[in-house]
């Protein structure tokens, strides 16, 4: 509670990139564990903080091992002639020797929970996003993240910026 973690998006021609790094005053399991929630309405919380203002959002979350999640996005921008928007992916997280966690991101092709359908076009994450949480001491840690995700079709600028 009470972190903010800077975030800056970057539209390029088809996709949309996201980056942020910072120093947290917070220790770095704390942060690991809030980003690898177990649960559907952990996951929910966790979601909360990143909601777009005026964008509706549906999620599903389902854990299949203890480091590996099925996860869930619809957004819909609530703008007439803008379709939704979903996205499916696995988390994956493990954590080395030296206290760094690692939590990475990949498209997933197919869940049979959320077949395509004509009404949402399904985007697209390209190749491996997530977050790097490094311990600096007992209690500091920075925090790296990259995603990159393709969400075909037309969308307005000031959706992505």
């Amino acid at each position: 509670e009470g972190v903010v973690l800077c975030w800056c998006q970057v539209q390029t021609t088809k996709d949309v990139i996201g980056r942020g790094k910072a120093v947290l005053q917070v220790p770095a399991t704390i942060v690991h564990e809030f980003l690898t929630p177990k649960t559907i309405e952990d996951f929910q919380k966790v979601s909360e903080v990143r909601r777009i203002p005026g964008m509706t959002k549906e999620e599903d979350f389902e854990m299949k091992t203890p480091e590996v999640a099925l996860i869930y996005t619809m957004l819909d921008a609530n703008v007439p002639g803008i379709k939704r928007r979903e996205f499916l992916a696995t988390r994956r997280h493990y954590t080395d020797p030296d206290g760094t966690h690692y939590i990475f991101f990949n498209n997933l092709p197919t869940w049979d929970k959320h077949p395509p359908t004509k009404q949402i076009v399904r985007g697209k994450l390209c190749g491996t996003g997530g977050w790097i949480i490094r311990p600096l001491t007992d209690e500091s840690c920075e925090v790296v993240c990259l995603s990159m995700a393709n969400a075909p079709g037309w969308t307005p600028p000031w959706l992505t910026a």
